[in-house]
């Protein structure tokens, strides 16, 4: 990124030349054109307050090809289609309310401002450096957003979106993802938690401090396994070509692998790197105790479990605390324990069984909504109703086809194939199976598919202090 800001600061102190060549190309266009399509690269700033200058008054549609182009201001009021691919763009702003048509891809692009592009239908936005997107115009139908650096999305409102295309980003959690999708794709991001999807009714916004906080966590965590698992690789692999290469004894081949000094993952020299887990908390530290390098990396797992099994312990512990109640009622009915001490006893007895009984409620109450909740299931018997209307629909085009041969029939048929069903079938998909993972057996070519009803992080529950960052310093 260094280099691209000194390559812009280069052309707009050396070759600022986009604003005169732009000057030379209306000189040779009509006044009356709809559309300004400028084909050879430019350098530098553009400013297209020009166009008013120049009485070109018609324009509807700017395209801009690949160049160098650093800024852009002055984006004439009722422009409704824009492209602007491959510059060296770094901010957009005051774009034009009527704006139908939005394609800035190729550029390094972190933010935009959408609030008055009521009337957008179409964005690209790939292969650019943003992390986060907000107020997204609910005319929206086309979203290309691949190739940036975004870690949740929200698509709450966005209803009326057909195609959409995140791969290629961070992602692990996505929110209100709209049912009517035909072509989504969404390759290349790490395992998706789809939340609220589709279409299931959500009391209030996202608390999306929160979602940061935990995102943050899970991208750090992620890092730290990754840098362990380089670093022990390395060792085993240096280790290994150590011992191969090596014509000498293998005793003394033992002692060298044995005082093998591997690199700090941080600053390189040959200290190696302390990867431990202590007090619920993963550390990584550099090797030299004393000159470490700044790697500190801790982060405090908190303390959690699996709920369905917390669940039946505490049911299991009720079950215990019920049957020993009965058992000091039973004592002092017989005088076996005096009434001063029956009555104490019965008191903690009764207060552990009151709190483990609301345990048990809490961890009830959350199983029961992963696993039981009507809502969801009203929703899937939905989806399934639907599907089969579409696919019995389907099966009768084909039939009616096959006895007059109308290629309208068929046009229609697969037409409802694609964009009818096949968006119900996957919403159906994400209801049933909120988690999917598939595996490689690539000794015997074979692939496995793992289907969870729910997804996994809903199955954990956190006693205390959530999980968090404590430290994250790398050079």
């Amino acid at each position: 990124m260094n280099i691209i800001k000194e390559q812009r600061e280069t052309i707009m102190k050396e070759n600022n030349t986009a604003q005169e060549k732009l000057r030379l190309i209306l000189d040779k266009l009509n006044k009356n054109i709809n559309t300004l399509d400028i084909n050879i690269p430019l350098q530098g700033d553009i400013n297209f307050s020009i166009l008013k200058e120049e009485d070109f008054t018609h324009i509807k549609t700017i395209i801009i090809e690949k160049g160098e182009i650093t800024n852009i201001t002055g984006i004439p009021e009722g422009l409704t289609k824009l492209v602007i691919q491959q510059n060296l763009l770094f901010n957009l702003s005051d774009l034009p309310g009527s704006l139908r048509h939005l394609e800035i891809p190729y550029n390094y692009l972190s933010e935009l401002n959408f609030t008055e592009l009521k009337e957008l239908e179409y964005l690209n936005i790939s292969h650019n450096q943003f992390e986060e997107i907000e107020n997204l115009p609910k005319s929206l139908v086309e979203l290309h957003c691949q190739n940036n650096h975004f870690k949740i999305l929200d698509f709450y409102g966005l209803e009326n979106v057909k195609t959409l295309n995140i791969s290629n980003n961070k992602i692990t959690v996505i929110e209100n993802l709209p049912e009517n999708i035909v072509d989504f794709n969404y390759e290349n991001n790490p395992s998706i938690e789809f939340r609220n999807s589709p279409s299931i009714p959500k009391e209030k916004p996202a608390d999306e401090i929160d979602m940061k906080q935990q995102i943050t966590y899970n991208e750090a965590l992620m890092t730290y396994f990754q840098l362990k698992q380089q670093y022990e690789s390395g060792i085993l692999e240096k280790k290994k070509k150590m011992y191969t290469m090596s014509t000498k004894p293998k005793k003394i081949k033992m002692q060298e692998l044995q005082s093998l000094k591997p690199a700090c993952v941080n600053c390189k020299r040959p200290v190696g790197t302390l990867f431990k887990r202590k007090d619920d908390r993963y550390i990584a530290i550099c090797g030299d105790a004393k000159q470490p390098c700044h790697l500190k990396i801790e982060l405090y797992t908190g303390s959690f479990s699996n709920n369905e099994k917390l669940m039946y312990l505490f049911k299991e512990h009720v079950g215990d605390l019920k049957d020993k109640i009965i058992q000091q009622k039973l004592d002092t009915l017989f005088n076996f324990v005096n009434e001063k001490t029956a009555v104490e006893e019965f008191k903690k007895e009764l207060n552990e069984y009151n709190e483990t009984n609301m345990m048990l409620k809490e961890l009830s109450d959350k199983y029961n909504e992963n696993y039981h909740n009507p809502q969801k299931k009203e929703l899937i018997n939905k989806k399934r109703e639907v599907i089969y209307r579409y696919i019995e629909n389907v099966r009768s085009l084909l039939k009616e086809y096959e006895n007059n041969e109308n290629r309208e029939l068929l046009r229609t048929a697969v037409q409802l194939q694609v964009e009818k069903l096949i968006p119900e079938t996957e919403n159906l998909r994400r209801l049933t199976s909120e988690h999917m993972e598939m595996t490689t057996d690539k000794e015997y070519i074979n692939h496995y598919l793992f289907k969870n009803e729910v997804a996994l992080s809903k199955n954990d529950f956190t006693f205390g202090e959530p999980q968090r960052v404590i430290h994250f310093r790398m050079n």
